[in-house]
């Protein structure tokens, strides 16, 4: 009966959709107002392919690398973010068919 169920699952397609689920990961963000960057950095939870990882604000997308899995203690910084900036860090399937949010800070005057 598992066995049946586990290839129906890929013969209709739903195997797909568990591979677009976003990871579970904790990121922190360390904001310098006086030289307008942010150090972002991986805090715990599932190890990411940097590739999949983005960083979204004030209209710029900065990838967080490529070639390596972002694993707790991996950090990126971003500038010139600003006091009223919204930041995303976006995780983005294999397929680059789906993404989702996984943390936003927002500025003291955003």
């Amino acid at each position: 009966v598992i066995l049946a169920a586990v290839i129906a699952t890929f013969v209709l397609g739903l195997g797909d959709q568990v591979s677009d689920t976003a990871p579970q990961a904790s990121f922190d963000f360390d904001y310098n107002s006086t030289g307008n960057y942010m150090n972002i950095t991986h805090t715990g939870g599932a190890s990411i392919p940097a590739s999949q990882l983005n960083v979204s604000y004030d209209g710029n997308s900065d990838g967080w690398g490529s070639g390596y899995d972002v694993t707790a203690g991996n950090s990126t910084g971003v500038s010139p973010v600003y006091d009223n900036s919204t930041v995303r860090v976006i995780w983005t399937n294999q397929e680059g068919s789906s993404s989702a949010t996984l943390r936003t800070w927002e500025g003291p005057q955003a």
